[in-house]
């Protein structure tokens, strides 16, 4: 049996689209009216049921026997001989996923507009996830990773018991698969409880282009075709083996050396190149890092790269610039953070990941077709003010076509924007931070209630204190605030969708995680000694501006040491403090608070350090 390291990052993909199983399963079983689109062996029993006269216990005869058929049809384009053209089984994976994801969009979008009639699921819905569930389950049986079928678990079951000698990561990564079919059914159960039916459908999505995005990002060219022997004894003795490996602490996918991801220092200005030898190449490895994240690139030995990404890798930068922008919203390069938060986003409302990703395309393309420095955009430096503004106008004006153009307008805007401050303040040496997003969707905002077409369909913003005042914080306040503080940085009120944010940062890095952790909590704590209402510090409106500067003054702008670590907690608890003040200002002309808060202190803080001798700015 193959080592574990031969499917690289595979084994972790296919135990997610397990959880996706769980999740379309919940809505078609418990909205559909009893029927699996997914494990259709379920089906096949409930037409034995409804032959017997067992009716009550089966879905209807026509939605039951549609399931099964659009799932072999599915299946059917799956196997086809083409998809043999792929010559890696990331590339495979990829093309799979962003196949379904489309079908899932469709669905989500069906259930959204039209809702879900017995009609509408036997002539649109059954057929379009019974389909996409088939060609998944297809294209998984080509990726070939033993142990794996995401559709059924009942091989992983079976040898997780009976095969006492199998290795321990085998045996993890099977039990994983079953947790992941049980959280996802749960998962999708609570979606539809809770937020709506076609909640767990846009979920799904994210996840599905999550899954695309990653294994794209993982494969390489010089790869075997799907199917080949993964022992690389075949006769394609040119086998790709993704490992990992590490320069200076950094994690890097290594594909025969060749492969890379973005690492995780936090400094201004610096370069150097570390060189590594895997699988007998040599490869150079440049770390670049500008105002904010850090680049990796890497060449072959010969020196014929430029430091750059070659023509091969552009198309793979281009696509993991749109997650980089979003996790830069927190400071992060890391894309595989901003997919996290991508899920975050569509975790809270399809509406706010899709606007958000909206935004972060629109400000991205962009400043690519004005020329701003190719760095910046790669880095995702020209995106994650996009996102901002694509979920907040989501959020103030509603889900309708004009907020679509306004999205992408005032992306374009906030784009031109940064450009304008960067030479201000490029001087001083201050960064631009959320300023841009700030003023934009200040005006957007104010502006759109003299505009009957643009503030028809506004949502009710009022503070929660507003139908619940007082200011005795419960407990219940105090550990939903926590989290919130987190989640209100993308205007997210949700605790769970606050701990998801978290755990994306920590991807990043502990320490980043760490200090937004104990940001929100000074936040919180120093909302509650003020006297702030308890129900506006459980929504974690006093806790998201103390996030972001503490993030920003704890290793990132300022060096790390013990002296940065009080001047980061003052920092955040003056945010917290400032917020209530500006809110009180903006109220009056209709504004809303954002994050101001964070911009002001920060760019205040940054500009004493050089005064301050036991402080240094990072780099």
């Amino acid at each position: 049996m193959p080592e574990a390291r031969d499917h690289g990052p595979l084994p972790a993909l296919l135990i997610v689209l397990t959880g996706i199983t769980g999740l379309v399963d919940a809505v078609s079983y418990l909205e559909f009216g009893n029927v699996f689109v997914a494990n259709v062996t379920g089906n096949v029993i409930f037409l034995g049921f409804r032959l017997g006269g067992r009716e009550e216990a089966t879905g209807t005869f026509v939605a039951t026997t549609v399931a099964i058929v659009f799932f072999c049809v599915g299946a059917a384009f799956g196997g086809r001989p083409k998809l043999a053209r792929l010559r890696h089984r990331g590339h495979l994976l990829s093309a799979g996923a962003a196949v379904q994801a489309c079908a899932f969009v469709a669905a989500a979008l069906i259930m959204t507009i039209l809702g879900h009639t017995p009609a509408l699921e036997r002539r649109a819905l059954i057929p379009l996830l019974a389909a996409s569930m088939g060609w998944q389950f297809a294209i998984v049986r080509r990726v070939d990773v033993p142990g794996f079928r995401t559709i059924v678990i009942t091989t992983a079951l079976t040898s997780l018991v009976a095969d006492r000698g199998q290795p321990r990561k085998q045996a993890v990564r099977k039990g994983l698969s079953i947790v992941a079919l049980l959280l996802g059914a749960l998962t999708g159960t609570l979606c539809i409880r809770h937020l709506a039916t076609h909640a767990p459908l846009w979920t799904a999505s994210a996840l599905l282009l999550t899954i695309a995005a990653a294994s794209f990002a993982a494969a390489r060219e010089r790869a075997p075709r799907a199917g080949a022997d993964p022992s690389g004894r075949g006769e394609d003795q040119r086998r790709s083996v993704l490992t990992w490996t590490t320069v200076d602490g950094i994690p890097i996918w290594a594909a025969n050396g060749r492969e890379e991801r973005p690492c995780r220092h936090r400094t201004n200005r610096c370069a150097r190149t570390t060189k590594i030898t895997q699988s007998n190449r040599l490869v150079s490895v440049r770390v670049s890092s500008f105002a904010r994240g850090v680049s990796v690139s890497s060449s072959p030995s010969d020196g014929s790269g430029t430091g750059g990404p070659g023509a091969h890798e552009r198309p793979r930068e281009a696509v993991l610039t749109i997650p980089r922008g979003v996790a830069q919203v927190d400071f992060q390069s890391n894309y595989w953070t901003g997919l996290i938060f991508i899920i975050a986003l569509f975790v809270g409302g399809w509406e706010f990941g899709v606007f958000g990703l909206l935004g972060t395309i629109t400000g991205t393309v962009t400043a690519s077709l004005l020329g701003v420095d190719r760095d910046r955009i790669t880095l995702g430096l020209e995106g994650f003010c996009g996102t901002l503004v694509g979920v907040g106008l989501v959020l103030y004006l509603g889900v309708n076509w004009m907020t679509v153009a306004l999205v992408i307008g005032s992306a374009v805007a906030t784009s031109i924007l940064t450009a304008a401050m960067r030479t201000v303040l490029d001087p001083y040496d201050l960064p631009t931070f959320t300023a841009p997003f700030c003023v934009v969707t200040l005006v957007m905002v104010i502006g759109a209630p003299s505009f009957d077409r643009v503030w028809a369909d506004h949502r009710n913003t009022a503070p929660p204190s507003a139908t619940d005042p007082g200011t005795a914080m419960s407990w219940h306040d105090f550990w939903q605030g926590f989290f919130n503080g987190v989640g209100q940085v993308f205007f997210q009120d949700d605790w769970y969708v606050g701990l998801i944010f978290l755990i994306g940062l920590a991807v990043a890095s502990r320490l980043v995680a760490a200090a937004a952790a104990v940001s929100s909590l000074i936040g919180l704590l120093v909302g509650w000694w003020l006297g702030a209402q308890a129900a506006d510090l459980g929504a974690g409106l006093y806790g998201y501006n103390a996030v972001l500067t503490g993030i920003a003054l704890t290793g990132t702008f300022v060096a790390l040491s013990r002296t940065g670590v009080v001047f980061a907690a003052i920092g955040a608890a003056t945010a917290a403090a400032l917020t209530a003040g500006i809110t009180d200002l903006f109220n009056t002309v209709g504004g809303h608070t954002l994050t101001w808060p964070f911009v002001l202190v920060t760019w205040v803080f940054l500009a004493a350090v050089p005064l301050m001798s036991r402080l240094r700015r990072a780099g």
